[in-house]
């Protein structure tokens, strides 16, 4: 019985708000920028640095239910307030100096490092073990250049890098960034359509 008045109350609460509600069907609608500015403190320029992000965005994505349009704005200390379109990661370049074109490219995300598969150190006191490592290495960097030859512009990985490969991606202009958060790599997949790989 309790549940039940439970229920009919939440179901009471619902058909009051709706009636109250008003649907925003556009951005040009003049109750969204009051909406925008009375969240951003009252701030006009806030407000319409949200208005242009949510533009940026999109109706559809904005009225998806697993959309946080919050999960979106990023504080950045001492930052000029702006909108882009694009996402930013919280980890610099392996190699920040490095000039490039910024042509489209395409985006490899690795869920591991980016290095030879390793052999045991005392595999390597034998001679097999020694050439079975020289054998590895070599298929390492024809993996690399593969990934020349695929227009790769930029790659990411979860955690370390072979000296061997960041020498590679300076020396053909590939940004490299490791070691990045589960979140910052899932942004990225979202945003460039890359799908991750071990």
């Amino acid at each position: 019985l309790v549940v039940r008045g439970m229920e009919q109350g939440i179901q009471l609460a619902m058909e009051s708000l709706q009636s109250r509600s008003r649907n925003i069907a556009e951005f040009t609608d003049p109750l969204l920028f009051q909406i925008a500015y009375t969240a951003g403190r009252e701030h006009k320029d806030i407000a319409e640095l949200v208005l242009a992000a949510a533009k940026l965005t999109g109706m559809d994505k904005l009225k998806d239910e697993l959309f946080r349009f919050s999960d979106t704005v990023t504080a950045v200390e001492k930052a000029k307030n702006q909108v882009w379109q694009g996402i930013l990661l919280h980890k610099k370049p392996m190699q920040p100096l490095l000039q490039r074109e910024f042509t489209y490219k395409h985006v490899l995300v690795l869920q591991d490092a980016l290095e030879p598969e390793a052999i045991d150190e005392e595999a390597l006191t034998t001679e097999s073990g020694f050439r079975a490592s020289l054998e590895m290495r070599g298929q390492f960097k024809a993996q690399l250049e593969r990934l020349n030859e695929l227009k790769v512009g930029l790659i990411s990985v979860e955690r370390g890098v072979d000296a061997e490969a960041e020498q590679f991606c300076v020396d053909h202009g590939i940004l490299l960034v490791q070691r990045l958060t589960k979140s910052e790599i899932i942004q990225l997949c979202e945003f460039t359509g890359a799908k991750p790989v071990r």
